[in-house]
């Protein structure tokens, strides 16, 4: 047998080379893997940037209208809720601080805002603690007073995200920030129309609508509680909101159930049982495809009532003088025919004194934008035209106010966009008083009796309260409640009214005989040859008054085809008188010249950026 021996194969090359792959593929791994690694690092890195840079952003963002609403808070403090000038804002950057630290004060640097106007820290904030460690600063770069009607007020922002939060990112380097951010904004504020315009009925005080026979087609409120005895009608809604001043805590009240009757839709569409004068419905008319015929601030059919809602601040007229430049800028005339001699007058923007005007069908009263007068206004008649007068004390409607062409709203509508269009050119009439708007003739015995009732803290049917006034008024004798007199718990730095219209005011009349605060300037004897009366029948008029809405309309079945707007309500009615809502105010697309307040401003610019 023979035995073969094969020569042994050489595995070693084989061994080296596996060697060497493997080396080179576990390499290849090793960089991939940490390229991969890296790279995430180098990704999470970026990610984590963007992310602080976003925030850094959205934190200055957060700044610029907490910077709104800080200084829009401050500017309503100073003026008291007045309508006034902004010359607030006039001496903002009277002085600048070197924020630039550049050895040069210009516009770039920052206003040093005078501490007089009680402006809180803007400096080194957080957004409510919900970033943590991010901070921003506001600094006021300029201010424009320029124009009559509204402010501009700009801005820096500077935000950071990280680092040490008690180093200004619009003045501090700091280089543990891990973004940081510099923005300028410039924003807007405006006077514009009162949200109390949105109601027929707005009261300060507390709201009375007492009586079966009366009828409501507006939305009514109250800064108080509001009481809705013997089952009135009425077709909106109605709100009391809570006043601390007079504690109350906003609630509706009445005596029967249920608190009042309403009309469904269906019956509210019925031009025979609803006035052409009221506001539209909504739907304006039924069968519509869904929204056709909405109208913004119509009634539905299905009245709500509201307690404790937010309340809806009431602005002052402050002083006078602000509506004087105001009806000067817009150029607003009155014409008329003198009460005394007949002849014609025209009224440029402003009237010194006690202002009558008596409007008759050949020759009415002709408004046109904002008119001021000093004194007293005294009126009665036709009225044409669109606009607001302005009284500094008293507004007197001594008869009938009627529209030579009044708008309407028929019902149903089934264009209630050409109704709104053709009713924007028809007559418009506002009365705006710094003291009362009086209703009828106050010298008349019965007016007299009614008028101690009510308009006294101790008449029989008393609906004053002591309130805060704004200190322009002083001159009219309402800072008449010092002392023992403010309520407990009231503001005693405030100024302060006692509630009791009857009293003199501390002013004489024409002729040096005392006056009451309801009663005009005129003396009786004056005042009776203008033909006061209580039997009114109508006023198409929006009214606004600093103080109480009073007076006697007796005439039978009578209507205010317009609103009022007051602290307080003094109306004695005869049966089936009606409140019909000029729902052009609400919409308010044009502007009639009513009362104005400051709106929350408007953001102009927001920009990038400073660094």
């Amino acid at each position: 047998m023979k035995t073969l021996i094969q020569k042994p194969e050489n595995h070693q090359n084989e061994k080296g080379s596996a060697l060497i792959i493997a080396y080179v593929i576990s390499t290849v791994v090793f960089i991939l893997g940490g390229s991969l690694v890296l790279n995430s690092i180098w990704n999470y890195r970026y990610v984590q940037r963007e992310k602080d840079d976003m925030t850094a952003y959205y934190v200055a963002e957060g700044g610029f209208n907490y910077a709104k609403q800080t200084i829009f808070q401050a500017f309503q403090t100073a003026t008291g809720g007045t309508t006034l000038s902004f010359s607030w804002f006039s001496d903002w950057c009277s002085v600048r601080t070197d924020t630039n630290n550049n050895g040069v004060l210009d516009e770039n640097d920052a206003c040093t805002v005078p501490d007089s106007k009680n402006l809180p820290t803007l400096e080194r904030l957080q957004i409510d603690g919900a970033i943590p460690n991010a901070i921003f600063s506001v600094q006021i770069l300029d201010t424009d007073t320029s124009n009559l009607e509204y402010a501009d007020v700009k801005i820096k922002v500077c935000s950071k995200v990280g680092g040490n939060t008690n180093l200004d990112p619009c003045v501090d380097t700091d280089p543990n920030a891990r973004a940081r951010r510099s923005m300028t904004g410039e924003m807007r504020f405006n006077l514009g129309q009162s949200p109390v315009f949105d109601y027929g009925y707005f009261i300060n005080n507390f709201g009375y609508w007492w009586g079966g026979p009366l009828n409501a087609n507006t939305d009514m409120r109250a800064n108080g509680d509001f009481e809705l005895n013997y089952q009135p009608n009425v077709n909106g809604d109605v709100y009391a909101a809570p006043n601390d001043e007079l504690g109350a805590p906003g609630e509706i009240n009445c005596n029967r159930n249920p608190c009042t009757n309403y009309d469904s839709l269906e019956a509210y569409l019925d031009d025979l049982n609803t006035p052409l004068e009221a506001r539209p419905g909504s739907p304006s008319a039924l069968g519509g495809e869904e929204g056709q015929y909405e109208v913004d601030g119509g009634y539905s059919g299905e009245p709500i009532f509201q307690e404790d809602p937010e309340p809806i601040s009431m602005p002052y007229l402050g002083n006078i003088s602000f509506y004087q430049s105001y009806a000067s800028a817009k150029n607003g005339t009155l014409s008329f025919n003198d009460a005394w001699t007949g002849e014609p007058e025209v009224v440029n923007a402003n009237y010194d004194g006690v202002l009558v005007l008596i409007g008759t069908d050949a020759d009415p009263i002709q408004i046109n934008g904002p008119v001021v007068s000093t004194g007293d206004v005294i009126i009665k008649g036709k009225v044409t035209g669109q606009g607001t007068i302005y009284s500094g004390r008293n507004v007197h409607i001594i008869g009938d106010i009627e529209y030579v062409d009044g708008p309407g709203w028929s019902k149903p509508d089934t264009d209630p966009e050409g109704t709104a269009a053709t009713n924007s050119t028809k007559n418009f009439l506002g009365l705006a008083a710094k003291g009362n708007v009086v209703v009828g003739d106050y010298t008349d015995n019965t007016h007299r009796s009614w008028m101690t009732s009510l308009l006294s803290p101790n008449g029989s049917y008393s609906i004053t309260h002591k309130y805060t006034i704004d200190a322009s008024d002083s001159s009219l004798g309402y800072n008449n409640c010092t002392g023992g007199c403010i309520p407990n718990g009231g503001n005693p730095d405030a100024l302060w009214f006692d509630g009791d219209y009857t009293a003199e005011d501390g002013y004489v009349r024409e002729d040096d005989s005392p006056r009451r605060f309801y009663e005009s300037t005129l003396v009786d004897a004056d005042f009776d040859l203008l033909s006061p009366t209580n039997a009114i029948d109508r006023i198409d008029a929006v009214a606004y008054t600093n103080h109480v809405y009073a007076g006697l309309m007796f005439d039978s079945a009578p209507a205010i085809n317009g609103g009022f707007v007051s602290r307080d309500d003094g109306m004695v009615v005869y049966s089936g008188f009606t409140l019909n809502y000029d729902i052009r105010v609400k919409s308010n697309p044009y502007d009639f010249y009513l009362p104005r307040t400051i709106l929350f401003p408007d953001t102009l610019v927001w920009d990038e950026p400073v660094f």
